[in-house]
């Protein structure tokens, strides 16, 4: 979770009060625009983009002074950066949210001539900021040709290596490090072998507030779950459920190539489910490109990790809706209580947040909506309470 202090844990728990995104333009270590007049905002998170976090901030330009026109200007593309901070204006604190690469600035200006000098008068501007992760620089920075490892000892010192001078790596809390093969390969994008390497690990990246790259287990954070909490008495707003047989697959192909160029294949099946391989459901295969496994029994283990972590047949996605929690990220664990129909009581059902955006206008904050990640086993024992339920 991003840090934040026991009164805004408090205050996030019940009625907020007034809120607003601060958002600041800064270059090159230094504050070229200080809390920027934030008409209307929305920062969303996806753990299946490589750039994770996807920013739309709208800025009310009265004077037309922040206004861009050139690259290099405060608001412009040429390498501004946005702190972003969620503004607990009634607790008196911030939340950081995130730094961001400000990518696409928008500009629509308006014009009049002065009655007396003739002379051309802004009458104002609106400015619409698109912003994503500083792993967009990352992958922007693509290698200008192919590049080997160069700390082959340690898999973290070498995603390091990578991101230097981009984007410092963070927390590496409950990653298991090592080795990396001196005969690998990377292609032109650097993103791409990072991303590979952390797989390597069974681990993936998100951002942390203050602007590191934080290496995570693929199957989510370490932790205690959030307590999701909306609406009156802490209720849910919303848990809605889909189902969708092409994502539902019991094994995992992934491939790769020896040292001397002989092809690789390992393959993992699901075996003790309702899902299982060859069941009512079939033999639904997901493939996989183990770029870093050079043996049999590394391209067997990454069919396995693959089949456990990434595909959607031993869990399941819920779209959730509830009071915004700005100190929630991507990967953390999270509880939501689900309600059982004629008793007083709720099952708890924990699972991990997927994807998340929060929004809101110049004072006031929307609804958070989230994607929740949950095992499908979970789901049967809640399916099965709800049948014994109806059936008594």
């Amino acid at each position: 979770m991003r840090p934040h202090s026991r009164q805004v844990a408090d205050a996030l728990a019940g009625s907020q009060g007034e809120v607003r995104l601060v958002v600041d333009a800064w270059r090159g270590g230094v504050t070229v625009a200080e809390d920027l007049p934030v008409a209307e905002w929305e920062i969303s998170w996806d753990v299946t983009r490589q750039v994770q976090a996807q920013a739309r901030v709208t800025v009310s330009d009265e004077s037309g002074v922040l206004a861009p026109w050139a690259p290099d200007d405060p608001l412009g593309a040429g390498g501004t950066r946005l702190r972003c901070r969620y503004r607990m204006v009634d607790v008196g604190q911030d939340v950081q949210l995130e730094w961001l690469r400000l990518v696409r600035p928008e500009t629509v200006e308006s014009w009049r001539i002065h009655p007396r000098t003739l002379a051309w008068l802004s009458t104002g501007a609106t400015v619409t900021l698109g912003a994503e992760s500083l792993t967009w620089q990352a992958r922007a920075e693509r290698f200008l040709g192919p590049q080997s490892p160069q700390v082959t000892a340690s898999t973290l010192a070498e995603v390091a290596r990578l991101l230097q001078d981009i984007v410092p790596l963070g927390s590496t809390a409950g990653i298991t490090d090592k080795p990396v093969s001196s005969t690998v390969i990377y292609g032109s994008g650097r993103m791409d072998a990072v991303e590979d390497l952390l797989a390597s690990l069974d681990a993936t990246h998100r951002m942390s507030a203050d602007g590191l790259l934080d290496v995570v287990p693929i199957a989510g954070a370490a932790g205690d779950p959030t307590f999701l909490v909306g609406g009156d008495e802490g209720v849910l707003v919303d848990v809605s459920r889909s189902q969708d047989a092409e994502g539902l697959y019991n094994a995992a192909v992934s491939t790769s190539t020896t040292e001397d160029g002989k092809q690789l294949v390992g393959i993992a099946t699901l075996n003790d489910s309702a899902l299982r391989f060859g069941g009512p459901h079939g033999r639904i295969p997901a493939f996989h490109g183990a770029n870093l496994a050079k043996t049999q029994a590394m391209v067997d283990a990454d069919a396995a990790t693959y089949l456990a972590t990434r595909t959607t047949a031993q869990r399941a996605v819920l779209p959730v809706t509830c009071l915004p929690n700005p100190a929630l990220q991507v990967r953390d664990p999270v509880r939501l209580m689900i309600p059982v129909p004629g008793t007083p009581d709720g099952l708890p059902l924990d699972g991990i947040v997927e994807t998340m955006r929060l929004s809101g206008r110049a004072s006031s904050v929307h609804p958070m909506t989230l994607s929740v990640s949950v095992p499908t086993d979970a789901l049967q024992v809640i399916a099965e309470r709800l049948r014994r339920e109806r059936r008594g």
